[in-house]
């Protein structure tokens, strides 16, 4: 019996020693993607807000069931309950585009395959903007985007 005490208390100190000061994990955070991007530049911009009842998912690459889906699903996703915000005097996003240079695949991703991305939010830019040389760096694209949203004290999706 002394040993299975021994044994539990060994394991948890450590699980606890790793948790300690650092927020729930389920806490949603303000607005950092995980994993974090090798590249990630923050800026001192004020935070946009955002109107998930006009907020759009476009694409350049028609009929690319892959990334329409996608748009589709990270729209839900991204936006689940929502309330229609007051006027903000922060400027609004409006949308994200995702541009593909490689076309849509017909076949699954092979091993090697490049999944880059490049994600850009300009401070006065209605849209965001997500380029990828394949539709699955664009998929990475998409999920990181996803995740820099959070919701303010005052209810509202902010960027």
């Amino acid at each position: 019996m002394l040993f299975i005490l021994l044994g539990v208390s060994l394991l948890t100190v450590p699980a606890v020693s790793w948790f300690h000061g650092r927020p729930s994990p389920g806490n949603m955070t303000q607005g950092y993607p995980w994993p974090l991007p090798k590249v990630y530049t923050i800026t001192s911009e004020r935070p946009r807000y955002i109107d998930p009842a006009s907020f759009t998912f476009t694409a350049e690459t028609p009929g690319c069931d892959i990334l329409d889906q996608a748009l589709v699903r990270y729209k839900k996703i991204t936006f689940p309950k929502y309330q229609r915000p007051d006027v903000d005097p922060l400027p609004e996003m409006k949308g994200v585009h995702v541009y593909i240079s490689d076309g849509c695949p017909t076949e699954v991703p092979q091993f090697g395959i490049d999944e880059s991305y490049k994600l850009t939010t300009a401070p006065q830019s209605p849209k965001a903007y997500i380029s990828a040389k394949t539709v699955w760096g664009a998929l990475r694209g998409i999920d990181t985007f996803s995740q820099m949203f959070y919701k303010d004290a005052q209810d509202k999706v902010r960027l």
